[in-house]
């Protein structure tokens, strides 16, 4: 806005999310987690990061998250940072929730000689409203996802 001499302007650096009308002062982050693990015979690297998107609550913004992974198998490189967003899955999450869920975790949740599961929850922040989906690497490196049921986190 220019004030009444016309010779100085002030700049709102507000983040503004416009299709809900909302105004925050500041987009929670969180820090990045990483693993780096020897499981039967891969080696598993795999980063939980802030990527560049937001999810936008009545409350507040956080950043929406990444996994960035790779993967070897007997010394021999099948995965490479490869970055899965939760938009990787929209054969099981509705397109129209993308906005309202974020990838909030991820984490090693079963793991033999010829594949590992990677649990990937993707919820509505700060509630338990979440749909697990189970991630497979096999051994060649070809993704497998399903949404699972989970009964109390057996």
């Amino acid at each position: 806005m220019f004030n009444s001499d016309s010779t100085s302007f002030q700049v709102d650096t507000q983040f503004i999310h416009k299709e809900r009308g909302h105004k925050f002062d500041s987009i929670i982050r969180s820090p990045p987690f990483l693993v780096d693990t020897v499981l039967h015979q891969f080696h598993l690297l795999y980063k939980m990061q802030d990527n560049d998107g937001v999810v936008v609550t009545d409350h507040y913004a956080i950043a929406d998250r990444s996994i960035v992974l790779s993967v070897e198998r007997a010394g021999k490189s099948l995965i490479s940072n490869k970055e899965i967003r939760k938009q990787d899955f929209d054969s099981i999450i509705p397109r129209e929730f993308f906005d309202k869920v974020q990838l909030h975790t991820g984490f090693i949740w079963e793991h033999n000689d010829e594949n590992i599961v990677i649990l990937i929850n993707i919820c509505v922040p700060d509630t338990d409203l979440c749909i697990p989906i189970l991630l497979s690497i096999d051994s060649l490196g070809r993704f497998f996802a399903k949404e699972e049921m989970l009964n109390d986190m057996e």
